[in-house]
């Protein structure tokens, strides 16, 4: 039986960075993530619905970690956020920016790692309960973690 229901999501240009204006932001940031206006997507299963755009699968993840140079800015910490950035080796002018903004605790409700840890759902499932995500921290990037699909973690939309 296939659960659906709806999702908010963030712009996937969404970013809290100490140097740069995120897409939508009226000003930099400085500490807090900014709010923008989520838009909604029905997900079911590993369908996503979103008008043209969809998650990365773990191989994408892993594809992309494989063919970019990764770098650390930021510091790491809940009053500068650390971000990494991906820098395509056969051309550095195609970099991806994923920031660490941390996880919502499915159990507390709580945000927690903001600043030091990122997480970025992909669209496949591994068994009922868990899903493969990238994660990263400044000393290293998994783009094969699993995580139980109760928590919450950052969507980073593909144009399909």
């Amino acid at each position: 039986m296939k659960v659906c229901g709806f999702v908010s999501l963030r712009p996937p240009c969404l970013a809290v960075l100490p140097v740069r204006k995120p897409c939508g932001a009226k000003k930099l940031p400085t500490q807090k993530p900014v709010r923008t206006k989520p838009c909604r997507a029905k997900v079911c299963g590993n369908h996503q619905d979103m008008n043209g755009y969809r998650l990365p699968t773990n191989t994408e993840f892993q594809s992309l970690i494989d063919n970019c140079t990764r770098t650390n800015g930021g510091g790491w910490s809940s009053s500068d956020y650390g971000y990494i950035t991906l820098t395509l080796k056969t051309d550095s002018s195609k970099k991806l920016v994923f920031p660490a903004v941390g996880f919502r605790n499915s159990a507390s409700g709580s945000l927690g790692s903001a600043g030091a840890y990122g997480g970025y759902w992909s669209s496949v499932a591994n068994g009922s309960n868990l899903a493969y995500y990238l994660y990263f921290n400044s000393g290293s990037v998994a783009p094969q973690g699993n995580y139980s699909k109760r928590d919450g973690f950052s969507v980073r939309c593909v144009r399909q």
